[in-house]
């Protein structure tokens, strides 16, 4: 008797999983709006940057690697672009809420570029927005001590004038490639 209710109970987490899988496979594409708070302390939504192209960044301000050299390849893509680089946005989205107060993101993102805007929310916010980019983050070690270390995706996420995701760059790639990437959703010089 036990051992039919474990199957039952195992076939009807096997279903389960197989019609979440079914409905992620079928659920809209990667990307979309959101609104979080600026690095002044205001509502920010990706509707502001409507006839922008986006580069967008998760990451946050105490990463040892990863973060700081992402911030400066998008630096270098907007020094490559020129006068088209104003019509480029540029955002990061910190992912550690706890730390990355707006004066912390101000300050921080000062070492890179002034038109570089810095975002955070509410963890549960920050989940969400993160399922709909198809990334992910998550936290090791002692979140009540200052030094534990927030685990994240590294790619750089290039969205359209449109608001629509179009492009995921991996981590590393030169900066004459995204800027030939971003060129091609510019208007012509």
């Amino acid at each position: 008797m036990k051992s039919s209710r474990y199957q039952h109970l195992l076939l009807s987490l096997i279903v389960g999983s197989l019609l979440y899988q079914s409905a992620m496979a079928i659920s809209s594409e990667p990307g979309g709006d959101f609104t979080l708070t600026d690095h002044l302390g205001e509502a920010w939504s990706l509707q502001n940057a409507r006839g922008k192209v986006v580069l967008l960044v998760f990451g946050y301000t105490s990463c040892p690697d990863v973060c700081p050299t992402s911030l400066l390849t998008v630096q270098q893509v907007l020094g490559a672009l020129g006068e088209q680089a104003d019509s480029v946005q540029p955002l990061f989205v910190s992912v550690d809420p706890k730390r990355d107060t707006p004066a912390v993101m101000k300050n921080y993102l000062g070492y890179f570029h002034p038109s570089i805007i810095g975002l955070s929310g509410e963890l549960s916010m920050l989940k969400n927005i993160s399922q709909h980019y198809r990334t992910s983050f998550g936290y090791s070690g002692d979140t009540d001590s200052p030094s534990y270390v927030v685990d994240h995706s590294s790619s750089l996420y290039v969205i359209n004038d449109q608001g629509e995701l179009t492009n995921i760059i991996p981590y590393g790639t030169p900066a004459d490639i995204i800027v030939d990437s971003v060129k091609r959703l510019l208007p012509p010089e």
